[in-house]
């Protein structure tokens, strides 16, 4: 009797794994495919922009506007100050 049950058909099963793949890759986009960076380290100290949103106005960034901070103005500013007091 054991030789008669019915087994699941392989495309059935292929059919689910790339299915959970898929699903698995498109749970993950954001990370790849966002404006914010993961990991910002600023004047010594780590910052997680991916999963907190730190205001441009506290003491930290100096800002004038209640909003995110722009990482890349931020980057430019750094590297410009850096440049200036090296030469």
């Amino acid at each position: 009797m054991a030789a008669f049950q019915a087994q699941p058909p392989r495309l059935l099963e292929r059919s689910v794994v790339i299915f959970v793949t898929a699903f698995v890759i498109s749970l993950l986009g954001p990370l790849w495919s966002n404006d914010k960076p993961i990991v910002v380290r600023y004047q010594g100290h780590y910052y997680f922009p991916l999963v907190k949103t730190y205001a441009e106005t506290t003491s930290t960034f100096d800002g004038d506007f209640p909003t995110p901070p722009d990482a890349r103005r931020l980057s430019r500013s750094l590297r410009a100050r850096s440049l200036r007091r090296a030469g």
